[in-house]
């Protein structure tokens, strides 16, 4: 048994190999062409806007709850427009309210020339905007009917007509001006000889269907049939549909990337994602000895698992996705890190290694289960927000919180069973755990007792907070929030903020906001409001932009980043944060309800309101700027503090129930606290870890979220270990008393 172990680490171990390879650089030979490996631009990762260049443009509909009809049309004409103008790798998205988000690579080879990366824009914009215009042409090209002369069309699968066999087709239906005018064309139409009998659908001088006409048609609809499928008939019946649109579609925000910064953002977020890995395989083998080490291998497993599902499924990644999978693969080793703190409990007690390991699972899978599952509701509801920047974080953490699990329930299982068999017992070299003896020895610091002291340094940020909040008229808003446009431009030289202040103002007569960037402080990030005057935002940055080139001799690729927003968007993001922030609370409420009780629940939900305060009083006190990444990190906080607390929670149930009568709530409750300090602390620690490499390293639009998250899992891990229990073990032990105390009157009633 042991040789076949041995065989299994050395396989194991070939396989990690292997994976990663194959993830990383593709399928050899000729089967590269099926998967060349994430970083294959054909076969592997998409990179987001902000990693490749180019624009995301957002439109919203002119008209109150539009139907779903009506925004697929809006994506037919978009398509259409945009693969005719060479837009051929154009991304088109329909959200929630009547919002269609283009995203635009850049490069893109219109055959106009050589254009910018904002000249791109614009022009994708102006051709957009355009409202759509569809007609119906004899085959001389005369207009015989105006989109307007139609009312509705729809995709049909059944019988055109009598003797016809069952297929799809598109049935047309015209108003009672439109019947006329195609009575009389389908009559025309009808006198002509073949190919000449024909009625073209043109949209925006594009045809897009020219159907034979063999007879006169007096009614007010029509059908067309050819070899349809469902797709091709739905999406001709969009495109007529699409010529008769109530509504315009008005541009409320856009942002220009240029290919460079991606360029740069890439290796960096590349390098602090490998050097976090490094650090936190080194942590997990100083801490955990030999299962520390089967931890890494585990590790090492997930990091190629992650490659290759966002590779075959081609997950789009953006630079809040990097982020997203750096921190998952802080946090893949935290069920490691209970299972762990499980084995060494166990060993201290005296059981063998084969034991320790078999209980350190099966008492450890509730919390690893409850813990990870409040993460996901998280990741799903931040999806569910739609905020671009939020959506590509929320996915790659999701991915990676799912395949973490597999990898600690199922892979490190395998391979410390196989350790075992290898015969590898002595506790103190190999496991890091001393000779047999109380696992309650060392651990009797009573958090309880010192509950309000802890209770008070949060409390005081708060308070500052709210102070300084005053002092500064409110938050450091955004663009994103407030409107207006944040530009990102390489100066190449030092400069000062003032004189850049100064030469913007005099172009816009608008007073900026300015910031130094980059490592070398030659970048300038210029946040200009929106103009109340009715300029538009394109303009004013024009203008911004063309006074910096002529003061600083600067080309068109110096403008890196350009962000324009409505502030009619910038309140619907604000809603959106506050709505989908309050979702994830109530969700995770009702699950640990749920799973616990409603007290723990309670305290659990009390508790993130702390750290969101906490976050947010940060937030006015350095006044930093508040964006849609803050509200990324909001809620990724709250997955994770919450992570924290069920844990601690857990053990609290698992206490309870072997609670001895004599033993004090509180002295229960903090004994819980010291059994999962050491699993807290790690977690925290490896977390920590990653983040912190991404914030050294990483561009200045991937620290935004590397910040808040750094300030949110720091509290997270102080509120966790020192409020949340202490004080649901103060409320619970408190209603023990007033039972206590209720049952004495009533027997003393009686005996009266």
């Amino acid at each position: 048994m042991r040789k076949r172990s041995i065989v299994t680490f050395c396989l194991v171990i070939a396989a990690a190999v292997v994976l990663n390879l194959v993830a990383i650089f593709g399928l050899p030979g000729s089967l590269s062409a099926t998967y060349g490996g994430m970083l294959d631009g054909e076969t592997g990762i998409r990179q987001g806007i902000d990693l490749a260049g180019g624009s995301v443009i957002t439109f919203q509909a002119d008209a109150e709850n539009p139907t779903e009809e009506e925004m697929n049309s809006v994506r037919s004409v978009y398509e259409m427009r945009l693969n005719g103008a060479g837009y051929t790798e154009a991304r088109i998205s329909v959200g929630e309210n009547g919002q269609v988000t283009i995203e635009i690579p850049s490069g893109t080879d219109t055959g106009s020339g050589e254009m910018s990366a904002t000249e791109q824009t614009d022009a994708a914009v102006e051709l957009l905007s355009e409202v759509a215009k569809l007609t119906f042409r004899d085959y001389q090209d005369n207009v015989v009917l105006e989109g307007t002369d139609v009312a509705s069309a729809q995709s049909i699968y059944g019988q055109p007509s009598e003797n016809s066999n069952p297929q799809y087709y598109v049935q047309v239906e015209f108003t009672a001006d439109g019947a006329r005018k195609f009575a009389d064309a389908t009559e025309k139409a009808a006198a002509q000889s073949s190919p000449n009998n024909i009625i073209k659908i043109v949209m925006d001088e594009e045809v897009v269907s020219s159907p034979l006409v063999s007879e006169k048609i007096d009614s007010t609809s029509c059908v067309i049939t050819g070899n349809f499928d469902a797709e091709s008939a739905a999406t001709l019946a969009n495109q007529i549909n699409s010529g008769n649109l109530p509504f315009e579609m008005k541009k409320i925000s856009q942002e220009t990337v240029g290919a460079e910064l991606g360029r740069d953002a890439l290796p960096t977020s590349l390098w602090a994602a490998g050097i976090g890995i490094i650090l936190v395989m080194l942590f997990m083998v100083i801490r955990y000895r030999l299962p520390g080490l089967i931890a890494d291998l585990s590790l090492l497993i997930y990091v190629g698992l992650i490659c290759l599902v966002m590779g075959v499924f081609r997950v789009n990644l953006s630079l809040s996705g990097i982020a997203g999978i750096v921190l998952s693969i802080g946090m893949a080793v935290d069920a490691d890190c209970i299972i762990f703190e499980r084995m060494k409990e166990e060993l201290k007690l005296g059981k063998t290694v084969r034991a320790s390991v078999e209980a350190g699972f099966s008492k450890a899978f509730s919390a690893i289960i409850d813990s990870n599952i409040t993460t996901i509701i998280s990741c799903v509801v931040l999806y569910m927000s739609g905020i671009g920047t939020v959506t590509g974080f929320a996915t790659t953490l999701g991915i990676g919180v799912i395949l973490s699990m597999f990898t600690a329930i199922v892979v490190t299982k395998f391979l410390m069973r196989n350790l075992v068999n290898i015969g590898v017992r002595n506790k103190s070299l190999f496991y890091n755990v001393k000779k047999a003896e109380n696992a309650d020895e060392g651990k009797k610091f009573a958090f309880s007792r010192h509950k309000l002291q802890f209770l008070l340094l949060p409390v005081l940020v708060v308070v500052v907070g709210v102070v300084m909040y005053f002092v500064h008229s409110g938050f450091n808003f955004d663009v994103e929030f407030l409107g207006g446009t944040r530009m990102q431009v390489a100066i190449g030289q030092e400069f000062d903020n003032d004189e850049i202040s100064s030469i913007v103002n005099d172009a816009t007569g608008l007073e900026p906001v300015v910031q130094k960037s980059g490592a070398a402080g030659e970048t300038a990030i210029i946040k200009i409001p929106a103009s109340e005057d009715g300029t538009s935002n394109e303009s004013n940055q024009e203008a911004a932009f063309a006074a910096l080139q002529e003061r600083y001799s600067l080309n068109d690729e110096a403008l890196l980043n350009v962000q324009s927003t409505s502030p009619s968007f910038g309140a619907q993001v604000q809603q959106k944060a506050l709505s989908y922030t309050l979702l994830a609370i109530l969700c995770m409420l009702v699950y640990i309800i749920i799973r616990f009780d409603w007290r723990s629940a309670i305290m659990a939900v009390a508790t993130l309101a702390l750290n969101v305060l906490v976050m947010a009083s940060v937030y006015t006190i350095t006044n930093i700027a508040l964006n849609t990444t803050f509200i990324a990190a909001m809620l990724t906080v709250i997955g994770y503090c919450i992570n924290n607390t069920i844990v601690i929670f857990d053990r609290v149930r698992e206490n309870m129930k072997s609670r001895r009568s004599s033993e004090a709530i509180t002295a229960m409750a903090d004994r819980s606290i010291n059994e999962t300090l050491g699993r807290t602390v790690s977690s925290t620690i490896t977390t920590l870890i990653t983040i912190v490499m991404i914030y050294i390293l990483g561009v200045a639009t991937i620290r935004q979220f590397a910040l808040p998250l750094i300030i949110g899992i720091v509290v997270g891990a102080y509120t966790s270990i020192f409020i949340a229990a202490t004080y649901w073990a103060s409320w619970k032990e408190a209603e023990a008393r007033s039972k206590a105390t209720a049952a004495a009157k009533k027997n003393t009633s009686k005996k009266k």
